[in-house]
């Protein structure tokens, strides 16, 4: 029979959505750049089905023959370029979100592309943050959990769990104030990012990410209501997120307000 504590943690779990049982969605990156593919695939992988190309043919090919949610196309690619790439996309597609990435040496390039119904560019080198909100609301992949009420012995349970859970969860709880992300994760309970990803999903009902985001917003409310004077920056720093606008995003995502109107609701 579970705890008090468990049942706490499986109702944040019903709350977040079963996100595990949604279907996938499908992202092709093309991008002859290394870096950039495993980068984005990093960001993507925990939310989505990530597949990569790195020139043209390679990208029209995978986009033809797999269902494809979403193309982030970089313009400067060996052999076939990226603007004749978009076109053979829309040949076959009027519809899919194509996202341009852009350096400075394809910004006319990229201006080529507007009757192409691209749906925005991202400028490299990209925030990583920023990029994967873009995604998600093209896509309406909605992650705002709403006005959930998330008590700090939810996120100190561990009842329940397997292993690798178990010391992740552990693992974040201790770290959450550290700029962490699910690769550093299953490096310290030495298992792969994926493998993670999915047994997370499983057990929770939520990604890496939204857990880490979900304890650090909690955490915030703490800092905010204990101390109304300090500020949005010191919190967001205090917390581990990368920026004070990033903070600024979740929060209101996972609250449905901003932290200064957070705080005046919260006066008596």
């Amino acid at each position: 029979m579970m705890d008090s504590e468990t049942t706490a943690f499986d109702r944040l779990s019903m709350s977040l959505g079963s996100s595990n049982r949604i279907q996938r969605k499908n992202i092709l990156i093309i991008d002859d750049e290394l870096g950039i593919l495993e980068s984005i695939e990093e960001l993507f992988n925990d939310t989505f089905n990530v597949f990569k190309a790195k020139d043209g043919k390679e990208g029209l090919d995978l986009f033809k023959s797999r269902s494809i949610d979403l193309v982030m196309l970089d313009l400067k690619l060996p052999g076939m370029e990226g603007l004749d790439v978009l076109k053979g996309i829309r040949e076959f597609s009027k519809t899919v979100p194509v996202i341009v990435l852009t350096g400075h040496s394809t910004i006319e390039r990229a201006e080529r592309c507007a009757d192409l119904m691209v749906h925005g560019y991202i400028r490299k080198p990209f925030d990583s943050f920023d990029l994967l909100e873009r995604v998600r609301e093209i896509l309406n992949e909605n992650t705002n959990i709403g006005n959930i009420e998330i008590n700090h012995s939810t996120y100190a349970s561990v009842n329940g769990l397997s292993s690798p859970i178990r010391q992740s969860v552990n693992f974040i709880n201790n770290h959450y104030t550290k700029p962490i992300m699910p690769k550093d994760v299953a490096a310290r309970v030495l298992v792969s990012r994926e493998y993670l990803g999915r047994k997370f999903k499983k057990e929770l009902g939520h990604s890496i990410n939204e857990y880490i985001n979900g304890l650090r917003i909690e955490k915030s409310k703490q800092l905010l209501l204990k101390n109304k004077d300090k500020k949005l920056f010191q919190v967001s720093h205090q917390l581990g997120f990368k920026s004070e606008s990033h903070f600024l995003r979740i929060f209101k995502k996972y609250t449905g307000m901003t932290p200064n109107v957070f705080k005046k609701s919260s006066v008596e």
